[in-house]
């Protein structure tokens, strides 16, 4: 979004693309109802501009690669993989939100309310309110100036944290009740289906959040979420506390990440993955 405002300032048209729905919690940015969720493949773009998205494939199938005269790819994830045209990849930086403010400070040296609200809530989001490892002065910094360029602290915090709905709560309660822990005690697992979801009225978006609740757990260093996609297929959440498991996502689940925060897929039985899953992280933490 704060591409958006900031290109549209310099008069361009210009198409926010995201083929997942965007999370309740972010409805408060301004013109948000823009995103589209699905493009013309036909169409014909000067710019395709990719940003916070380590695999190409993750993009969507509308993406309309053969009509984008030139991809910008803006990323700050670990061995992220390398698609674009122009290439701009931070690892060091905790989210794309702090590698854009310095790149739109270049384009206008002040920055208005909302480009500061989006930013602000990308790194706060990413960040995991400032609470992840690779939170550093810098990240600071930045928020410093986003909160003179007027992006509403608190506002934000209650828009993000504090607006849960009933169903969230009732699926969290549901979801805690499946959690399991390997012999050691250092990993926790919990799970999704779609028939859990069905009951609550409930989509993937409802559930962000719910792999963090095994990770706080006192002596767990990794926490899994596994959410079932289709039958067999499971999507999943990684946490850690200092374990690096953005190597597992990448070699293990197809996927990848950061340090403490990745993901990725897995097929197969669902008690069948948790049990292997329990013995492979049992062998890792050790």
């Amino acid at each position: 979004m704060a591409l958006y405002y900031i290109l549209k300032s310099l008069g361009k048209e210009v198409i926010p693309y995201n083929p997942d729905t965007i999370p309740k919690s972010f409805s408060f940015l301004k013109d948000i109802d823009k995103y589209q969720h699905s493009i013309d493949k036909n169409e014909e773009f000067d710019v395709g501009i990719v940003v916070d998205n380590s695999d190409i494939s993750r993009i969507g199938n509308d993406w309309p690669a053969n009509n984008i005269k030139t991809v910008i790819q803006i990323d700050h994830h670990v061995k992220a993989q390398v698609f674009g045209d122009i290439v701009y990849i931070d690892e060091h930086a905790v989210a794309v939100g702090e590698i854009l403010y310095f790149i739109i400070k270049e384009i206008i040296p002040k920055l208005n309310f909302d480009i500061a609200q989006a930013l602000y809530l990308s790194i706060l989001t990413d960040s995991g309110s400032f609470r992840y490892s690779n939170t550093t002065p810098r990240t600071f910094y930045v928020a410093q100036k986003l909160l003179e360029a007027g992006a509403k602290v608190y506002d934000i915090n209650i828009e993000v944290y504090e607006k849960v709905e009933f169903k969230k709560i009732a699926l969290l309660k549901e979801t805690l009740s499946t959690i399991q822990f390997n012999k050691t005690k250092n990993f926790a697992i919990m799970y999704l289906t779609k028939e859990m979801f069905k009951k609550h009225n409930a989509n993937e978006d409802t559930s962000e959040g719910f792999v963090n609740y095994g990770r706080i757990i006192d002596g767990i260093e990794v926490s899994c979420l596994l959410k079932e996609i289709n039958k067999e297929e499971y999507k999943v959440s990684l946490r850690s506390k200092k374990f690096d498991i953005s190597q597992i996502a990448i070699e293990y689940f197809s996927g990848g990440g950061h340090k403490n925060a990745a993901g990725g897929k897995i097929n197969g039985d669902l008690n069948t993955i948790i049990e292997e899953l329990k013995i492979n992280f049992t062998k890792w933490l050790s």
